[in-house]
């Protein structure tokens, strides 16, 4: 194939991966619920030019249990923010992470309303574009025929589009750092060495203005995750300039230039928020550096990424074995061949001594690991292409189709044991076996690219059939939308309201968000608990869910007293099942009659 229609295979390769059917999965995890919930209570404020002011307790700065977190202080009066600005979650002000996710979510429902689509068609329309900027960074450090072979791999590796599909930070983070590496080394492109330096003629006009690309997504990164960005991109263009041994590219006008924009997007909005939220610094370090000394929330063992380094390259685990090998048993080893493998080690290496760990935290990686990919491909299909007889290429080759087989097999039995098992996802469980074992027959050919093309079809299958056929219907199973549907009618009783402050994000996220003050004048407030691992203990052991005691909602009703607590049975959420809904009978004291004195002077 030549370039242009490479180009757009691809391209209709990775929509048809990242953007398929967003909207069919609902929102069952807190990691989107907070972005998601988050961007609904800007949305419904007004544009951020024109908003009006929201009502929230103030905040101090509260160290528990080995953590640091901004608290409501009830006993103050309450102030009034713009939510463009000063993130709202549930109605109390949220700083742990910067605002960009939260703005593009809420721009998208101010529009269209909110669904799940909208919540998460922004960071896969991300993940697309990142496989063209992967192409063009892959065709200028490894060549254009294995940059080909990094954009297949890129589209079928199974971690990527699932992660690009989620409405969280790390997609954003994760695109605005190879935004910044390709930015930095096609500005470097006259002095790389490379098999093929000429540029397309579209992306040559682009050349001059490249550093300012650096540095305009180095202060959209900054605005999605804040600091974690330099740490990424440090390792990454560190490992580039040490392998390719070139200079600092650019002139001091240019980087100064490209300064003055990261300050003009970057600094206003912590400069804002500094100004009106006390402690709100304190916080940001605790959720960024702290991570490598006193933070120890969901700390994990320094060995973690270890074993899921493989696990987060299924299926091409045997191809990025094989490229580990590649790169080091040359017989004289190039130190450019050597970047992606000292891009992804370090990486790997400085994560692991940080205490919180998650597969996500490794997404900026992957292009480093998508390049190492290609190249045991690249080498695997090379020796499978000379040789007729059996060599270590067609090994590789075969191990790769048995993994595709192996893994389309684990997806038809959890479709019809673990899952409600449609028609549909079971039929489309058995066309995904077809498609893996056909790269057996392939493999039987003189002609080993017709094996390429068919792997990476029956791996792209078996991608949208673990979304679709798995995910998307344990999801589903797992989501709140029914409970919330019913929730909201009990709540028009006379004297009832939600107590959206202890609502979890998963129910928050389907509930209308109240414009009015019931919840702190109510004297029946209904309470939703996320119950699923308990529930899950006592399906073991047996036994009845208990009735939580009534000092155990006491923190969250500081303006009253809680006297009684009663199980409300939902039809939704019959049983011992994940959700719980809790009536608290309250006897209200003298905050709520302050609150509902400053409300109507307003």
């Amino acid at each position: 194939m030549t370039r242009g229609p490479r180009t757009l295979a691809a391209a209709g390769l990775a929509a048809l991966v990242f953007l398929l059917f967003l909207g069919q999965r609902d929102i069952a995890t807190s990691h989107e619920a907070r972005v998601a919930e988050t961007a609904r209570e800007m949305a419904v404020t007004g544009w951020p030019w024109s908003c009006r002011a929201t009502l929230t307790p103030p905040v101090v700065l509260v160290h528990a249990l080995g953590m640091d977190r901004l608290k409501p202080d009830l006993s103050a009066p309450p102030i009034a923010v713009n939510a463009w600005a000063i993130p709202l979650l549930n109605g109390e002000i949220r700083l742990q992470k910067p605002p960009l996710p939260y703005w593009c979510a809420a721009v998208l429902y101010r529009l269209f309303g909110f669904s799940e689509f909208a919540t998460r068609v922004t960071p896969a329309l991300l993940g697309a574009l990142g496989t063209l900027l992967m192409y063009d960074l892959a065709r200028l450090l490894i060549g254009r025929t294995k940059a080909y072979l990094a954009v297949l791999v890129w589209i079928s590796t199974y971690f990527i589009p699932d992660e690009y599909r989620k409405s969280m930070a790390d997609p954003y983070l994760a695109f605005f750092t190879l935004a910044c590496i390709w930015a930095w080394v096609r500005e470097s492109q006259n002095t790389v060495t490379c098999p093929r330096p000429s540029s397309p003629p579209c992306l040559r006009a682009f050349v001059p203005s490249c550093l300012i690309l650096f540095y305009l997504s180095l202060a959209l990164g900054l605005l999605a995750k804040g600091p974690p960005l330099f740490l990424h991109l440090a390792i990454a263009l560190i490992a580039f300039h040490f392998c390719f041994r070139r200079k600092i590219p650019g002139s001091v006008k240019s980087h100064l230039l490209g300064l003055a924009l990261l300050l003009v997007i970057a600094l206003p909005w912590p400069l804002y928020v500094r100004h009106h939220i006390k402690n709100a610094v304190e916080l940001w370090r605790y959720e960024s550096v702290g991570e490598l000394a006193d933070n120890v929330e969901n700390a994990r063992p320094w060995w973690f990424y270890l074993p899921n380094i493989f696990f987060i390259a299924l299926p091409w685990a045997a191809a990025e074995i094989t490229g580990v090998f590649v790169v080091l048993a040359r017989p004289t080893i190039r130190r450019r061949r050597l970047f992606p493998l000292i891009w992804l080690g370090t990486t790997v290496l400085f994560f692991s001594f940080v205490n919180l760990k998650k597969n996500p935290y490794l997404l900026p990686a992957t292009p480093a690991q998508t390049l190492l990919i290609a190249e045991g491909l690249a080498a695997a299909l090379a020796v499978a292409i000379r040789s007729r007889r059996v060599t270590w290429g067609g090994i590789v080759l075969a191990i790769q189709t048995t993994i595709g087989v192996v893994c389309a097999v684990a997806l038809m039995v959890v479709v019809r044991t673990h899952t409600a098992h449609p028609p549909w996802a079971t039929a489309f469980s058995v066309v995904v076996l077809l498609a893996s074992c056909w790269p057996i027959v392939l493999l039987q050919l003189p002609n080993p690219r017709r094996w390429l093309r068919g792997q990476v079809a029956a791996y792209v299958l078996l991608t949208l059939g673990i979304m679709f056929c798995v995910e998307t219907e344990m999801d589903n199973a797992r989501s709140a939308k029914a409970l919330c549907a019913e929730l909201a009618l009990k709540a028009d009783a006379p004297n009832t309201a939600i107590l959206r402050s202890r609502l979890p994000e998963e129910v928050a996220v389907y509930l209308p968000i109240d414009s009015d003050d019931r919840a702190a004048m109510a004297t029946h407030l209904l309470v939703v608990v996320e119950d699923d691992s308990s529930a899950n203990d006592r399906l073991k052991q047996g036994g009845d869910p208990p009735i939580p005691d009534p000092e155990t909602f006491a923190a969250s009703v500081p303006d009253g007293r809680v006297i009684f607590v009663d199980r409300v049975p939902m039809n939704s959420a019959p049983g011992d099942s994940r959700w719980k809904v809790y009536e608290l009978t309250v006897e209200r004291m003298r905050y709520a009659r302050r609150t509902a004195d400053f409300v109507s002077s307003r």
